[in-house]
């Protein structure tokens, strides 16, 4: 029992030589590092987190502007976007009426083709109608060239009979009488046939009138 208490008081001993020891090498060593770092830390440290203290301060505070500014700007912003949420709103029903617009103009064009083709028949028929019309005009021109040869002799024998009238007039003799008879008889022969083809040519003018005119 004393050979253990013994012990116990050597190892006590030895921990307080140790410590110290330990105690000597914190004051000798370990203290003065220690108080060189808190004067490295009160005169360099310190003084350079005062002012980055001071920075990020300075920093937050403009931080906190820039903040309220931003939020200002996104009031704003949400206020632009409703506007343009109303704008498109309007637009897309702009756009259903102007679909809806292009829809009519696309029938009224096919009606317009349709149309347009009908036209071009029409047309086609009248250019056919006018080509008809144009022959009979040649030929109405031909009858009315006819006509102007054929009036020639009726001149000539209407101043024939007036020839005949001064004959009349100085000798009112039998033969006279009948040789005017028979001049008469000529001219109203030529009279009738010129009537009749003039009859003629005014049913042909009726006619192409009434062509024209449909």
């Amino acid at each position: 029992m004393e050979n253990r208490i013994l012990e116990i008081l050597l190892e006590l001993q030895n921990d307080m030589k140790a410590l110290q020891d330990d105690m000597k090498t914190v004051k000798t060593d370990i203290l003065p590092e220690l108080q060189q770092d808190m004067k490295t830390v009160k005169t360099d440290i310190l003084p350079e987190l005062q002012k980055d203290m001071k920075t990020v301060s300075t920093d937050v505070s403009e931080l906190q502007k820039d903040m309220k500014t931003v939020s200002a700007d996104v009031s704003e912003l949400q206020k632009d976007m409703k506007t343009v949420s109303t704008d498109v709103s309007e637009l897309q029903k702009d756009m259903k009426t102007v679909s809806a617009d292009v829809s009519e103009l696309q029938k009224d064009m096919k009606t317009v083709s349709t149309d347009v083709s009908e036209l071009q028949k029409d047309m086609k028929t009248v250019s056919t109608d006018v080509s008809e019309l144009q022959k009979d005009m040649k030929t109405v021109s031909t009858d009315v060239s006819e006509l102007q040869q054929d009036m020639k002799p009726v001149k000539a024998n209407i101043q024939e009979i007036k020839e005949t009238v001064n004959r009349i007039e100085v000798s009112q003799t039998e033969d006279v009488i009948g040789m005017l008879k028979q001049t008469k008889k000529k001219t109203d022969f030529e009279a009738d046939y010129i009537n009749n083809r003039i009859t003629e040519m005014d049913k042909r003018l009726f006619q192409l009138e009434k062509r024209i005119e449909n």
